[in-house]
């Protein structure tokens, strides 16, 4: 459930000063990507992007692409000349200011990357997801079997542009969370599911097909999505198919930074139900550790999972929760102004934002 909070501006800057470079080599990356029978569209704008995370976001240096001009846009005017992603190599020319009548065509851009970028980095979020920014969790009831059912709260926001600046509105966000990890819910009965293994193809079916499941906490902290996708099939130890996919999970986290690969590794050891979920209807199957997971149902999902347990009156909860007072209402959005206030508060802006109007 959603709705429409404030809109706060305008947002106007002076003496912004916005580097660019561009991509030097993007011919030959693209033969390369085609001799691998990759998609150069799909494939360049995904490694350029890992690029951006891993060599300047990670390490505190904002950064952000437009796809549509190709290009690399930074604050910061010693930007690197070269990064290296997977086995790519990308050449980056010396950085260049934008001209300010150019500015125009990528502030939206600019500011909607800079919030994202910095909200990720404050420690009052709990998760993101997709971009929908959680601060708290209320615990709403437990059920006998040990599930722990909670409501995260939050928002999301919107970049809009205008005549007379820039504005941000901001959308109230619910997101319901059924703990403990996906591992432990997996154990029940109620929710193993069935599997069968016909012809060389994996058939999985259960209470949980098809429903949303996000990353735990610690994980998105690494720097990681959030965003599992929806339970496409459980695959249990005993398998046959087990073995390759847990191998093609600890090989695909070898590849990455020092710190996930520490993070992961007991968990590799643990051996819990791997969960393959689709982030997109046309997207491929994605592997993930029963043990990094969280059930995040809709309301809609939630009911039947309540309806199997008995716990009809957890939905009613919800809901109640849901309903903000009044006076809860305007106390949430004073916060939420002052957060969008303390992510720009670096930004040279003309004059302080404030609350425009509610709609």
């Amino acid at each position: 459930t959603r709705y429409l909070v404030p809109i706060i501006g305008p947002i106007k800057f002076y003496h912004l000063n916005i580097y660019y470079q561009t991509i030097e080599n993007i011919d030959e990356l693209s033969k390369r990507l085609r001799l691998r029978n990759l998609d150069p569209s799909i494939e360049l704008p995904r490694l350029i992007r890992k690029g951006i995370k891993r060599n300047y976001l990670d390490r505190g240096v904002f950064s952000f692409y437009t796809q549509e001009l190709n290009l690399i846009y930074s604050l910061n005017k010693s930007s690197l000349n070269e990064f290296n992603v997977d086995s790519y190599s990308f050449l980056l020319s010396e950085p260049r200011i934008l001209p300010r009548e150019k500015q125009k065509k990528v502030l939206l851009d600019f500011l909607t990357e800079y919030v994202l970028w910095r909200m990720d980095r404050d420690p009052r979020i709990i998760i993101r997801v997709n971009d929908d920014f959680y601060f708290n969790e209320i615990e709403i009831g437990r059920s006998k079997e040990g599930l722990i059912f909670t409501l995260l709260n939050g928002f999301s926001f919107k970049v809009i542009q205008h005549s007379s600046g820039l504005y941000i509105y901001l959308i109230k966000g619910f997101l319901p969370r059924i703990k403990p990890t996906l591992d432990k819910i997996l154990s029940l009965d109620f929710f193993r599911g069935t599997y069968e293994y016909i012809r060389g193809e994996y058939y999985w079916d259960g209470l949980l097909k098809n429903m949303s499941c996000i990353t735990i906490d610690e994980y998105y902290k690494l720097g990681k999505p959030s965003y599992a996708g929806r339970i496409e099939k459980v695959v249990y130890p005993e398998s046959p198919i087990y073995e390759d996919l847990l191998s093609s999970i600890s090989k695909y986290y070898e590849k990455e930074r020092d710190v996930v690969l520490e993070f992961i590794k007991p968990r590799i050891v643990e051996k819990p139900p791997i969960v393959l979920t689709l982030r997109s209807k046309k997207g491929p199957l994605i592997s993930y550790l029963s043990n990094i997971l969280y059930l995040s149902p809709t309301i809609e999902e939630l009911r039947s999972i309540l309806d199997v347990l008995g716990f009809k009156q957890i939905h009613k909860w919800y809901i109640d929760q849901m309903m903000l007072e009044a006076n809860e209402y305007l106390e949430a959005l004073d916060s939420w102004v002052q957060v969008i206030r303390e992510t720009l508060e670096d930004l040279p802006l003309e004059t302080r934002i404030n609350l425009v109007r509610i709609s």
